[in-house]
């Protein structure tokens, strides 16, 4: 019988623990565990067989173009037990997390992270490209809008 604990490092405490079903394994009890407890403020690490698709979905873009090259790593997660305020938006599904990583012609490196809540499921690729059609506004229509204004 394999049982998953979380373990509190400071104050040398178990927080709780979760029971492995029957010819299963950690990989179906973390995301129970994970459910049951209020994590807030608080910083969670799992070893390696928390590295699961089931637990976490993850993508990786690389772009380079006009100069400028950028690579955005994408996290879902569909566990969201210890969110709060998640009643207050209906159909809440996903936290995402996307970084950005840029560099314009070699110069120094820019690091931005950004933060969401979906509706959609844990699906790293498509909460992407969501992020990135969200953001085609500032780059396209208001463009667009300027051109039009000139030309009048």
């Amino acid at each position: 019988m394999n049982i998953v604990s979380a373990w509190v490092s400071e104050q040398s405490v178990v927080l709780g623990q979760v029971k492995c079903e029957a010819k299963s394994n950690e990989s179906t009890a973390i995301p129970e565990l994970l459910k049951i407890l209020h994590l807030a403020g608080g910083i969670v690490t799992i070893d390696a067989m928390g590295c699961q698709k089931e637990i976490i979905d993850t993508c990786l873009t690389r772009e380079k173009e006009h100069g400028r090259s950028e690579e955005r790593r994408c996290w879902v997660t569909e566990e969201i037990a210890w969110l709060e305020q998640k009643e207050e938006w209906e159909k809440l599904k996903s936290v995402i997390l996307v970084e950005a990583v840029g560099e314009v012609s070699g110069k120094e490196k820019s690091l931005e992270r950004r933060y969401f809540i979906s509706s959609l499921g844990a699906n790293a690729a498509l909460a992407l490209r969501a992020v990135r059609g969200h953001w085609a506004i500032e780059n396209e229509l208001h463009w667009c809008i300027g051109y039009w204004l000139s030309r009048r």
